[in-house]
């Protein structure tokens, strides 16, 4: 990492802290989170999330619910928002992949493909 990578990074969490859990509020921001472990806190990299009105936090991509034993502590606003579609689809899909996954579909299923059955190589 260089210096000015450095400096852009500090000057990024000194414009958006990290903050506690307690403070977060269910309007559907796009959050980057950290959890204690032994080593320390740990940012989860690309893993984004987001409170549901239900009280937990659901990962986007793929759709799963953090659970307790994730040690989540802090969290950070990336300054976007999903619709209310979107969290209800995300929701949908993290709930079916925790309760029945002979239901889940798979994610090539989730996206429209072109048709290549009639293909001739």
């Amino acid at each position: 990492m260089t210096i000015a990578e450095r400096k852009a990074r500090e000057e990024e969490e000194r414009r958006n802290p990290w903050r506690q859990l307690s403070e977060a509020t269910p309007d559907g921001s796009i959050c980057e989170m950290r959890r204690s472990d032994m080593t320390g806190l740990t940012e989860l990299g690309r893993a984004r999330f987001f409170l549901h009105d239900d009280g937990h936090w659901y990962r986007i991509d793929p759709p799963s619910q953090a659970y307790s034993w994730d040690r989540l502590t802090e969290f950070r606003p990336t300054g976007h928002v999903l619709s209310e579609d979107r969290r209800k689809s995300v929701v949908r899909r993290a709930t079916l992949t925790d309760m029945d996954p002979a239901r889940r579909k798979r994610p090539y299923q989730l996206y429209w493909r072109a048709d290549d059955a009639g293909a001739k190589p």
